[in-house]
């Protein structure tokens, strides 16, 4: 039974628009489910949008065991690959076969705005969780501005809209009323916040971890660069694959690692991360088209049906010379002596990992803790020192979708879940959301800058007796500003009223609308699928991919007037496209022509387009007024899809771009693989050959 504080956030959500803002742990996501109850609806289908991959699968189970209705509720997880090929007939099946469809937001944001394969009529109910992602150009925000806001000033029908956030202030703490009233807008709701007694909120004990610095020398960064880059140089150059940009970003995250972790977690991250870190790169490479490959194999390979093929032959030469590299500088004696073995910072959290561990075995009660950290490459090094100093405890290391496969970080997940890892080392794609009741501990290794973070962060640790310690964030102060943003939350009074919220809606349905010109509808007569100047080069850059069918940089369908200008800035002349009849090209008088026609109308919001450049506002003309081109054409569908002629002849009738450069740079990203040989563990945690 939901209790006295959920039932009244049920209640105003059946009757309007509202965003809950609750703290962690007090059941946002039952208030969801019992709103979801209500507006089941035959023919129609609920939304339930998630800001990760990592939340999809837990938010799904969740409304499958806590949903009560007279059937079945057929519950449907989608992620972004799996909708990639899909037509408005694999839209409409899905959406007539589920009664809730959990999901990315950028997924539903494809399906509503640049496809137009689902339209607001069809929605019932749309849950934004994790709410306060909806700012700027986030999927969350499109969806409102670009689908809800518009269909709900034609006065068509639309979905009631539910936000759950516990932190809805993103960035610095301040203007925080500011803020709520600028997510009320886009959502079109109004907040609240009702008081939840400490009996329902995890209670957290919050701790400054306190260490001696290692003082470390003014001359071992540049001596152990410079020997690095030495080393990569003669052990890397002949193979010719890594760009001097590329050693230079090995150099620096080597560095980081050095400075963070220590000598041992440095010798590791050279002969273990950084070739994982080259191979994800390459393997990138193919599934974008910006290399070779894209064979029926390789997406069998995908699938996990066909095993893969190696993606970079080279790989095998260039672990053996990381290796080498790690083993020369494992026996510089003067070097070694510059750096410990292992940095204090990281003897405090072993220390405190030890103690916890050993508590919690006295007690008799299960140990899972989450390690927070800033960077990538400081999550296997440092997973490994955990696993070589305190081996009673399994530890793994997970990171976001550009550094970690989907597979990979649920399996890690899964496996904290069910007790397989005690320990998780996690950059802040694990701050939001993730649910695991038994977490007793979190360390914040590195400084965060954003209250959501603490407040987030601070919320994985769910067990009783929880605490949570920071090493570089006093927690007082966070506290402080996180009891701030609870208060605005709080008060009914800093809130938008529905005549302000009416004029909000009318003032964002109108502002970038442009009759006739912006934004532009393939299908008149079903103005759901729409090119404008936020989501033209996604269609673009989709368009190109599929017709052009070979590897290519993309700066080559852009023409410059000078290669660097005087200035800085370079004047775009032209962009050009393939298609059936060859290749076309936008000219920048045809640009000019576009934006002399909406000069009258601000098509670059400061809330929407405030981390847009110039450069990046003219891009998005070319390729607005390239799409809209490409669409009366025939070149795209009413969908912005490739047209069946433009894929079938338009790599035939356009002369091939030059292939890109073979060169590899490094890619921020591990694989796990690093931390299952046993055999390196030993030798790594000595520094020793």
């Amino acid at each position: 039974m939901p209790r006295q504080y959920q039932q009244e956030c049920v209640e105003r959500a059946i009757e309007a628009n509202v965003i809950v803002s609750l703290g962690t742990g007090t059941g946002k996501t039952l208030i969801a489910v019992k709103v979801m109850e209500h507006f089941f609806e035959e023919g129609l289908v609920e939304f339930f949008l998630v800001p990760t991959r990592a939340l999809v699968s837990q938010q799904a189970q969740y409304i499958r065991r806590h949903a009560r209705c007279s059937k079945t509720v057929r519950v449907t997880e989608l992620r972004g690959e799996m909708t990639l090929g899909w037509t408005a007939q694999d839209w409409e099946r899905c959406v007539q076969e589920s009664d809730v469809i959990v999901c990315t937001a950028e997924v539903l944001r494809v399906a509503l705005v640049d496809r137009g394969f689902v339209s607001m009529s069809q929605i019932s109910l749309l849950v934004l969780d994790e709410c306060h992602s909806a700012s700027g150009n986030d999927p969350m925000a499109e969806i409102m501005l670009d689908a809800f806001i518009p269909a709900a000033h034609r006065g068509g029908k639309h979905p009631r809209i539910l936000g759950l956030t516990a932190s809805f202030a993103r960035g610095a703490a301040v203007n925080v009323d500011i803020k709520r009233n600028a997510l009320e807008a886009v959502l079109q709701a109004d907040m609240i916040s009702p008081e939840v007694g400490p009996e329902h909120s995890p209670q957290q004990q919050l701790m400054k971890v306190d260490w001696d610095s290692d003082n470390l020398p003014d001359e071992l960064a540049p001596l152990v660069g410079k020997a690095l880059l030495n080393s990569l140089s003669l052990a890397l150059g002949d193979l010719n694959i890594i760009s001097d940009k590329g050693l230079e970003q090995i150099r620096l995250r080597s560095l980081g690692v050095l400075e963070q972790l220590g000598w041992v977690a440095f010798l590791f991250y050279i002969r273990e991360g950084v070739v994982r870190q080259l191979e994800a790169k390459a393997i990138l490479n193919i599934r974008h088209g910006s290399s070779s490959g894209g064979t029926k194999e390789d997406k069998l390979a995908d699938l996990g049906l066909m095993p893969r093929a190696p993606t970079w032959p080279q790989l095998p030469e260039v672990q053996s010379a990381l290796c080498k590299v790690a083993d020369q500088l494992a026996m510089d004696a003067p070097l070694q002596s510059l750096a410990p073995k292992l940095s204090n910072k990281v003897e405090k959290l072993l220390k405190i990992l030890e103690d916890s561990a050993a508590k919690a075995e006295s007690d008799g009660s299960g140990f899972r803790a989450i390690v927070f950290v800033k960077e990538v490459s400081l999550t296997y090094p440092l997973a490994n020192l955990i696993n070589s100093r305190i081996t009673r405890l399994q530890t793994g290391a997970i990171s976001g979708n550009s550094s970690t496969t989907e597979k990979d970080r649920e399996n890690t997940l899964q496996d904290f879940r069910l007790g397989v890892l005690d320990v998780l080392v996690s950059t802040d794609v694990l701050e939001e959301g993730l649910d695991v009741p038994g977490c007793g501990v979190v360390l914040r290794f590195d400084a965060f800058a954003t209250t959501k973070s603490h407040i987030q962060g601070k919320g994985r640790a769910r067990a009783l007796g929880s605490v949570v310690y920071y090493f570089e964030n006093d927690p007082g102060i966070e506290e402080d500003k996180a009891s701030n943003m609870a208060k605005v939350a709080q008060d009914p009074s800093l809130g938008l009223s529905k005549a302000q919220l009416m004029v909000v809606r009318n003032h964002l349905a109108t502002a970038t609308l442009v009759p006739g010109v912006h934004p532009f509808f393939p299908n008149a007569q079903r103005p759901y699928a729409q090119i404008s100047v936020y989501n033209c080069v996604k269609i673009f850059d989709s368009y190109v991919k599929e017709v052009l069918k070979q590897a290519f940089d993309p700066a080559d369908l852009w023409t410059y007037k000078f290669d660097v200008a005087p200035d800085g800035q370079r004047v775009v002349l032209q962009l050009k496209y393939p298609s059936n009849d060859g290749w076309q090209f936008v000219p920048f008088d045809r640009e000019r022509e576009f934006c002399e026609s909406v000069s009258n109308h601000d098509l670059w919001p400061a809330a929407r387009c405030s981390n847009m450049t110039a450069a990046d506002r003219e891009q998005r003309n070319f390729c607005f007024v390239a799409c809209v081109e490409m669409s009366k054409k025939g070149y795209l569908t009413q969908w912005n899809k490739a047209s069946e002629e433009a894929c079938a002849a338009s790599a035939v009738r356009c002369a091939p771009l030059p292939q890109p450069k073979g060169e590899q740079r490094l890619r921020n990203k591990f694989d796990s693989r690093c931390l299952d040989d046993n055999s390196n563990a030993g030798r790594e945690a000595d520094g020793e050959k």
